[in-house]
């Protein structure tokens, strides 16, 4: 099944560090939650594109709960 424009599937990279360069282990945030901002970017492509693979660089684990069921693959790269 073809997608938006005639792509097969979209890949999104997201980290979820905006306020710093660099990502690290805990100490740069509240919680391991994305960003409002970040999870509808997520959802406007899984929307677009029923097969939507989301690669995630973080320093730390973090829970995609409001779009984990939408994505055809997540991939965590540390």
């Amino acid at each position: 099944m073809e997608g938006v424009d005639g792509y097969d599937a979209a890949i999104v990279f997201v980290g979820d560090n905006v306020i710093n360069d660099c990502e690290t282990e805990s100490f740069d945030r509240n919680n391991i939650h994305f960003t409002n901002f970040i999870d509808a970017v997520i959802n406007s492509t899984c929307a677009k594109f029923e097969n939507t693979i989301v690669v995630i660089q973080s320093g730390s684990a973090m829970i995609p709960f409001r779009w984990k069921k939408k994505a055809k693959a997540i991939i965590q790269m540390w």
